[in-house]
């Protein structure tokens, strides 16, 4: 089954239910702010209890100016004028903070870093995926997400895009 909805924002009620309920939990992201907000909650409150394992991917924030992360960056300050040069960086290094705070005191946490290509984010648990579309013009926030049920074609695709990511990603210095 597949559903859409038109902003990712309008998602975040149905993540955060599912995340509630999930038995592993995996994330991709281009910036990270939404993992510190409510959506994201139950993930917290019941990592290394619960959840037998949560895997965060975030964007490489030290790469520098070749890096998928400088392309994105560049995509956001032409919508947006109070993103100056390197306040992406600042953010996804202030929101590994927060997971690797997290992690150190949950097992079940594992964080690590990816420098790819900015077109989508996804949080998967073991029965769904919620895949959202970056578009260049547009936050994440304000893009499409669909929601995928396992088992499906789009569920698969999105846990097979997660795990090559992964495993082509880079641990973090905890």
């Amino acid at each position: 089954m597949l559903r859409v909805a038109p902003r990712q924002q309008h998602a975040a009620r149905q993540i955060k239910a599912e995340l509630s309920r999930a038995r592993w939990v995996c994330v991709l992201t281009g910036r990270g702010n939404e993992l510190t907000r409510d959506t994201f909650a139950p993930v917290w409150e019941d990592a290394g209890q619960r959840l037998e394992s949560v895997q965060i991917l975030l964007p490489d924030s030290e790469l520098g100016p070749s890096s998928w992360l400088s392309r994105r960056e560049e995509d956001v300050r032409r919508i947006d004028p109070g993103f100056s040069c390197g306040l992406l960086a600042e953010q996804i290094r202030l929101n590994a903070a927060y997971i690797r705070e997290i992690a150190r005191h949950r097992r079940a946490i594992e964080l690590r870093f990816y420098d790819l290509p900015h077109l989508h984010r996804l949080v998967i648990t073991d029965q769904a995926a919620y895949v959202t579309i970056y578009s260049p013009t547009e936050h994440g926030r304000n893009c499409p997400t669909v929601l995928a049920r396992r088992p499906g074609l789009m569920y698969d695709y999105a846990l097979l895009l997660f795990q090559t990511a992964w495993a082509s990603s880079q641990p973090t210095n905890t």
